[in-house]
């Protein structure tokens, strides 16, 4: 894969993980407002889904260059990056099992990659 690709499929996976990030924030903002209707709501939740079919097109671009074989091991590292950034943005717990399996997440993306 291509640095250009690379950098893409980064895109898409950062792209994914900010969507998550909002549909928790869409779940907050129900909870505030006491609707799934409030203007917040449906701001979040526009955004979220603006982005996730942004990132959805893009990763279908990618597909066309890529094999998915190769692109998608990449979306591992959103089950790093959620659970960081919820723990800081949103205060969320993390434990040192979380970070046991960070490790051999980031471990199996370089494994996958570098040997495929």
């Amino acid at each position: 894969m291509g640095a250009l690709n690379l950098m893409l499929v980064l895109v898409c996976v950062l792209a994914i993980a900010t969507g998550q990030l909002l549909f928790k924030q869409v779940g907050l903002a129900i909870e505030a407002s006491g609707s799934w209707f409030g203007q917040r709501v449906l701001l979040y939740a526009a955004s979220a889904f603006a982005l996730y079919a942004a990132a959805t097109l893009l990763w279908i671009h990618l597909l066309r260059f890529v094999a998915l074989s190769r692109a998608y091991p990449f979306m591992a590292i959103t089950f790093v990056i959620v659970p960081l950034a919820s723990a800081w943005l949103f205060g969320d717990r993390l434990s040192a099992p979380y970070f046991a399996g960070v490790l051999l997440i980031g471990a199996g993306v370089v494994v996958i990659t570098w040997t495929s």
